[in-house]
């Protein structure tokens, strides 16, 4: 009996939490998106009980919700996180995004794609920017109605026109060599490392102001006359998980 009431006791405090967590989040601007993805931890929650209900014994319930409520905890505030990151993002640049989780990867040497799980039935379109962590990652490569993939900036075939904030120089970032530069870039004044790299506006591909990386070590190349520098990229491609595509304005 008094295991019984411990069982039913911890799912009661589950509910608890989970009622909690679902008012903290409806405060916030993306409370209906934040809501959605508590939907797992409710079906388990429901699923659970109904066995606790009729289990005779066999599997300690107690301790199987509380591993899968931590587990869902953990996911849903790493979501949370991303979402609030997002939404600080919007407000600062002035931009509409549209969140999507990356639903398959493909990091080769030669082709870098992402693959997520919002298409053209979500508002995105071809040549679309793609942020992730308030830093440009790539562009919308193709579309279908539900699903899109994305060309990582570190893709050989990915082209961006940039400035350097602190110095106003232009260049073009790319590809090269396994890595990604800022080419093109005038010798009239030499950039120093940690400067910041953002979108120009120029070409009309991307807007003006997506931060995309910090200048790196200079690369030399004797008798051209532009110079060139390697961009610091602040995220690992193979660890972005859900990324956010500027549909607006």
């Amino acid at each position: 009996m008094k295991k019984r009431r411990n069982k039913y006791g911890a799912m009661g405090l589950a509910f608890i939490i989970l009622f909690m967590l679902r008012i903290a989040v409806a405060r916030d601007p993306l409370a209906d998106v934040i809501a959605s993805s508590m939907q797992p931890i409710r079906k388990a929650f429901f699923s659970l009980s109904y066995k606790a209900a009729s289990d005779s014994g066999v599997r300690d319930q107690e301790s199987f919700l509380v591993d899968e409520l931590d587990s869902q905890l953990v996911s849903l505030t790493a979501e949370n996180d991303a979402l609030r990151g997002e939404l600080g993002f919007q407000k600062r640049h002035e931009v509409q995004l549209v969140g999507a989780d990356v639903i398959a990867k493909s990091i080769q040497s030669y082709r870098k794609v992402l693959v997520i799980d919002h298409g053209a039935q979500d508002g995105i379109a071809k040549d679309m920017a793609v942020m992730a962590d308030g830093y440009l990652i790539g562009i919308v490569n193709d579309v279908t109605s539900t699903s899109a993939d994305i060309l990582l900036i570190n893709d050989a075939d990915f082209r961006a026109a940039a400035i350097v904030e602190e110095t106003r120089n232009i260049g073009i970032v790319t590809h090269e060599d396994g890595g990604v530069v800022l080419a093109q870039v005038a010798r009239s004044e030499t950039l120093e490392e940690g400067q910041r790299i953002v979108t120009s506006g120029l070409g009309e591909l991307f807007r003006p102001g997506l931060p995309v990386g910090l200048v790196g070590s200079q690369i030399d190349e004797e008798g051209s006359v532009f110079a060139k520098y390697v961009v610091r990229l602040p995220f690992d491609a193979t660890l972005i998980n859900r990324v956010g595509v500027v549909v607006g304005p």
